[in-house]
């Protein structure tokens, strides 16, 4: 029969067989029994061996993988797969060792240390130790970074505690091993160390019944038993077919050849999912509450401590309750771990442990240490032994007393009680104190050594049974479960008015919560159709946004079109100017060198013609002497002429001005004209005589 094996967990690529061989049986096995059973296990298919220091197992199981080797039950040693754990007094950082050369999963067993080095022992309480977790599992990545094992990981840890390790550790927990059956299933558990990638791997699956530790509640569990019978298979079969169907890794345990064999018999046929939806509703207790690692003065006070307030629904198979009367230890003889109610039987101590006999010799008898014995009482009810505990025989002056010191009231007190003795003033003071009476001897304990014949004898008794045709015994018992119908119903009714006033100041909170809820609700509402009207108008602005955008695009687009367009027509523009600039260039050249011509032309035929001019002016003018031109021009001026000379032939000449003009024709061939620049020039650049001039 081959392992069965799951795919990989980790960047190894490292495979773990789902189904492993538990090597914890209590008392220790021989060394030679151990080996023994290691073989057969190995020979019928079983490749995966959950060892522990604390087991003494590492031994014969290296003994076993040897003698496997050499007759050829495996062909090497990778075949196998071996699981092995530190123990609490070796969980300090200094002290992390292995004691096997190689190991593929190594774990911390428990999160807690402890003083003695090699202390192998379950009960270590007076050495208990707070766990350096941080220090303690440097050392294990150490141990797997020198490849001395291939995985680390931890059992035992509560979800808290997993996160305390993952939030400073470097390499993460592979593996979290944890008790885990049908009746503690660890789901929230299991859920949380599938959200960090960490594997489970289920002790226990049985109960472990038999052992200190373990108990029979799974092996005696009436669901499993009826699907056992439907199915026509074992109830072993039946819950480690639950156990491998979650996806866990399971750690079975026997040393009978046939058992191993059919532990393994399990994977040809399938729970129905009614099945599984009955098993998942089994009332849930846990089998190992490790009251062992629990003290006053360790790391953990109480059993919730511990386990991080994990608790369980306990549903009691059937309901006790015990007394003690010298407190020595929690009984054992019943075959529950939790009992629903534990007394103090009496208010006295006796010097000798285990001496159950009544009376007990008067020489025996010590006061009772009432304090620091309730306090161990407290300490049961505290860890989950006993649900309630209370007191037996304790009078009103004992009970207040006891009050005064106590973390945990009394729940009960049970006491003598019948017609005869009533016991009024106890029970008033007990109701007072919320204390339950309990009544002992209702018939007065006839035919015992300490009762008597009072409650039987009684005439009053009697009249009232012949009356009723009833016996004394029927009649007190129908007294007695008045008298109890009675107290029951006052308390109830005492209950009730509480649950009521309580119930009514709940009811005016929620009230007023829902009115406020109510007002914050239409205020949302309110605010929430603005919002909406917001939105819309948000919308049709956003919509007429985007019509915008789009007539701007459009224009936008126009107007590159024009620009390009002007563009064009700037650069044709700027090859018309540099074309005209050129022919008007051209033609102001061609025009200068005509115009040059053309002034030397006009200033040569000028000069002809005055010379011309000149030559007829004075061709015609020939007579005229330049000094009457100069009177005639100043007569012409219209101004009075003032002219001397004692020449008397001058003076005769000076009127000889009237009988000719200067012209005013611009034709100088009709006409003599002074009209050359320079002659008139002349003519006006003359001095000008002032009256004053000689």
């Amino acid at each position: 029969m081959g392992s069965i094996r799951i795919s990989s967990v980790s960047s190894n690529n490292v495979t773990i067989p789902r189904i492993g061989f538990g090597t914890a049986v209590w008392p220790f096995a021989s060394s030679d029994a151990m080996k023994e059973a290691i073989l057969n296990a190995i020979e019928l298919g079983y490749r995966h061996f959950d060892s522990a220091a604390l087991y003494q197992s590492e031994k014969p199981l290296g003994e076993a993988i040897a003698e496997a080797l050499r007759s050829g039950l495996i062909k090497s040693c990778d075949e196998l797969f071996i699981t092995s754990k530190l123990y609490c007094c070796d969980a300090h950082h200094d002290r992390v060792n292995l004691g096997l050369e190689y190991l593929d999963l190594y774990l911390i067993h428990w999160p807690v240390s402890s003083k003695e080095p090699g202390e192998y022992a379950f009960l270590i309480k007076e050495n208990l130790l707070p766990m350096d977790l941080k220090s303690t599992w440097e050392a294990m990545e150490k141990c797997q970074k020198l490849g001395l094992a291939e995985w680390i990981g931890v059992s035992n840890f509560s979800c808290k505690k997993l996160s305390d390790l993952l939030s400073g550790a470097k390499i993460p927990p592979a593996v979290n091993q944890v008790e885990m059956n049908p009746l503690w299933q660890q789901q929230k558990l299991r859920d949380f160390c599938a959200s960090k990638g960490i594997h489970v791997t289920a002790y226990f699956p049985l109960g472990a019944k038999g052992t200190v530790w373990g108990s029979s509640h799974v092996m005696g569990c009436e669901v499993l038993k009826e699907i056992a019978e439907a199915r026509g298979k074992t109830l072993a079969e039946v819950a480690l077919k639950w156990l491998y169907d979650q996806g866990v890794i399971v750690v079975v345990k026997s040393f009978n050849k046939e058992r191993m064999k059919e532990k393994l018999e399990i994977f040809d046929w399938e729970l129905t999912q009614e099945e599984s939806e009955k098993i998942s509703k089994i009332p849930q207790r846990r089998g190992l509450p490790g009251v062992e690692f629990v003290s006053d003065d360790g790391p953990y006070k109480s059993v919730d401590e511990l386990w991080d307030g994990q608790k369980a629904k306990v549903s009691l198979a059937k309901k006790s309750s015990a007394k003690m009367g010298v407190f020595h230890s929690f009984p054992k003889n019943l075959d529950l771990e939790c009992l629903d109610l534990y007394l103090i039987h009496w208010l006295v101590s006796s010097k000798e442990p285990g001496e159950y006999v009544f009376p007990i010799k008067k020489g025996n008898l010590v006061p009772l240490d009432l304090k620091p014995t309730w306090e161990k009482m407290e300490e049961c009810q505290k860890l989950g032994l006993a649900r309630s505990i209370g007191v037996s025989n304790f009078s009103c002056e004992k009970l207040f007393d006891l009050l005064s010191v106590v973390t945990i009231p009394s729940a009960v007190n049970q006491i003598e009680m019948n017609v005869v003795w009533q016991q009024k003033k106890l029970k008033d003071f007990c109701s007072s104190k919320g204390i339950r009476v309990a009544a002992y001897s209702p018939l007065g304990g006839n035919g015992t050594t300490w009762g008597g014949g009072p409650v039987m004898e009684s005439e009053v008794l009697k009249e009232i049974a012949e009356i009723r045709g009833k016996t004394v015994a029927q009649l007190l018992q129908k007294c007695q479960v008045g008298i109890e119908r009675l107290d029951a119903a006052e308390a109830r009714a005492a209950e009730w008015v509480v649950e009521r006033d309580e119930l009514r100041a709940s009811l005016a909170s929620k009230d007023a919560a829902l009115a406020e809820v109510t007002a914050k609700n239409a205020g949302l509402v309110f605010d929430l159709e603005e919002s909406k009207v917001e939105v819309e108008r948000l919308k049709d602005e956003l919509e007429d946004e985007k019509g915008q955008n789009q007539h701007l695009s459009s224009e936008l687009d126009d107007l590159r079109v024009a620009v390009k367009r002007l563009e064009d027509d700037l650069d044709s523009a700027k090859g018309t100017n540099r074309r005209l600039l050129s022919q008007r260039n051209q033609a102001q050249g061609s025009l200068e060198t005509a115009l040059r011509g053309k002034a030397a032309e006009i200033e040569s035929a000028l000069a002809k013609q005055e010379a011309r001019l000149k030559e007829e002016f004075l061709a015609e003018h020939d007579s005229i002497m330049a000094e009457e031109v100069a009177l005639r021009w100043l007569y012409e001026q219209g101004v009075i002429v003032v002219v001397k000379s004692f020449n008397k032939g001058r003076m005769k000449e000076n009127p000889e001005i009237f009988d000719w003009e200067l012209t005013q024709r611009k034709n100088p061939r009709k006409s003599m004209r002074f009209h050359r620049v320079r002659d008139c020039q002349a003519l006006n650049s003359y001095p000008v005589m002032g009256p004053t001039d000689p």
